[in-house]
């Protein structure tokens, strides 16, 4: 039985997900993107952004999924997790797969996104304490949970801790915008060659720091979905013998 991640009482505050929905076309109506979990707080598609096999699919190029907070800003705690897979690097763009607050004044903002070289990238916008990471292979999907909290940035793949580093500050603005598959300017508009070329599935936003079971629990549930091997049987607070 799969152990399903919880959608209430978890501090979760956004939760998008394209697996009940049809192939085709996104609506690009404002807050179309329903909010199926915490605060159901709705996001408006970009461009022409499509669904295929229970994935939002971005082109690279001015395809993206907008929403607002309303409960977030300053030095906020909190914890993104979402899968992703690459089609290939886009030339010349920051190749952004999420990001919280704007490319505004020093650290307004924080995002993932693959450098390029092909490594995983997060940082804080003009942050002293950026990184760069691991290896992004095209074609391949990647569960990836990033944390900040207390100027501690942490990033997880495929349920592994990655990297962790301290130092940077963070001063997001009242009620910031964030964004899937492209960087924002202070204004909430799309920042110019930022955009992915791939897939992004199973968005979540918590307004906390998950621990490292949940975060397992998170890519557990679906890693057999985006063929990481057979799930099989996952134990919870429990052993055999």
């Amino acid at each position: 039985v799969y152990n399903v991640p919880a959608t209430t009482g978890t501090q979760l505050e956004v939760y998008y997900d394209a697996k009940d929905l049809a192939d085709g076309a996104v609506s690009t109506a404002s807050g179309a993107i329903t909010g199926l979990g915490g605060t159901t707080i709705n996001g408006t598609a970009f461009g022409d952004p499509q669904v295929s096999n229970g994935a939002f699919v971005f082109d690279g190029s001015g395809d993206y999924i907008r929403g607002q907070l309303s409960s977030f800003g300053g030095e906020q705690t909190f914890t993104f997790s979402l899968w992703f897979n690459m089609v290939e690097m886009v030339s010349g763009s920051n190749n952004s797969i999420f990001q919280i607050g704007s490319q505004g004044s020093s650290e307004e903002g924080l995002g993932f996104r693959v450098q390029t070289g092909s490594v995983f990238r997060m940082y804080t916008w003009g942050g002293p304490s950026n990184f760069n990471v691991g290896t992004v292979l095209p074609k391949t999907w990647y569960h990836a949970v990033g944390i900040y909290n207390g100027g501690v940035m942490t990033l997880y793949i495929d349920g592994n801790s990655l990297q962790s580093t301290s130092g940077s500050s963070l001063n997001l603005p009242a009620d910031p915008y964030f964004a899937l598959g492209v960087q924002l300017t202070s204004s909430g508009t799309e920042y110019s060659t930022s955009g992915f070329n791939g897939s992004i599935a199973n968005f979540r936003l918590f307004n906390r720091a998950l621990t490292s079971d949940e975060i397992y629990q998170l890519y557990a549930y679906q890693k057999e979905y985006f063929g990481h091997g057979d799930l099989g049987m996952t134990l919870k607070a429990g052993r055999l013998g």
